[in-house]
């Protein structure tokens, strides 16, 4: 009787023990998890906070730049870009066809083949296209295809003073002349778009 007493009273404690070990397991468990959480929260907050602030950059607008008598010169225009998700073409031939009737003359043939056979789901296929070849591949309703908004830069006289103001490339980034000066100079200078969003020559036309 004694022997079972001792028995029960030790089940007992290692029921106890038991337990105890099992909530301690859980209260880990529990810890590891909000800490996991709260680490995936900061590193959600930090890359949030840098996606912004690239955004905030990317997005601003070139200064306009005119000549000494306020003619402007060149100065930003919005133009539609056509992009394409592969993954949703249902039949690339037949999209090709269409693209090529759309805009004639401007793609090539297998050039256009090799990136709607893309595995990516984002693909550039015409930067800069006019408003009226927009409306035209609108028009077509082709699964996958997408139009993004994008700035380009417009010198309204053409290529006077081209040797001065120099020129951006497609992502409107300054390459020669005043437009380079621009990029690695002014743009760099965050209070440039406080103080005027103009650049004017001492030259004219």
């Amino acid at each position: 009787m004694i022997l079972d007493k001792k028995n029960i009273k030790n089940q007992e404690q290692n029921s106890t023990k038991n337990r105890l070990k099992q909530v301690f397991v859980i209260f880990i468990l529990g810890y590891l998890v909000l800490v996991a959480k709260l680490f995936d929260y900061v590193s959600f907050a930090d890359n949030s906070i840098k996606s912004s602030s690239y955004v905030k950059a990317d997005n601003l607008s070139r200064p306009i730049i005119i000549d000494r008598n306020g003619y402007t010169l060149a100065h930003d225009i919005e133009v539609p870009s056509l992009a394409v998700n592969p993954r949703l073409l249902i039949n690339i031939e037949d999209t090709i066809d269409q693209l090529m009737i759309a805009i004639p003359g401007g793609f090539n043939r297998d050039s256009l083949r090799k990136k709607l056979n893309s595995k990516a789901s984002f693909v550039w296929l015409k930067r800069g296209i006019e408003p009226h070849q927009k409306a035209a591949i609108h028009a077509l309703g082709i699964p996958g295809i997408r139009f993004e908004d994008e700035t380009n830069r417009f010198y309204p006289y053409s290529n006077k003073l081209s040797h001065v103001i120099g020129y951006t490339n497609i992502d409107n980034i300054g390459q020669a002349g005043i437009e380079r000066h621009i990029d690695s100079n002014l743009l760099k200078d965050s209070n440039f778009y406080q103080d005027s969003k103009n650049i004017q020559l001492s030259i004219d036309l």
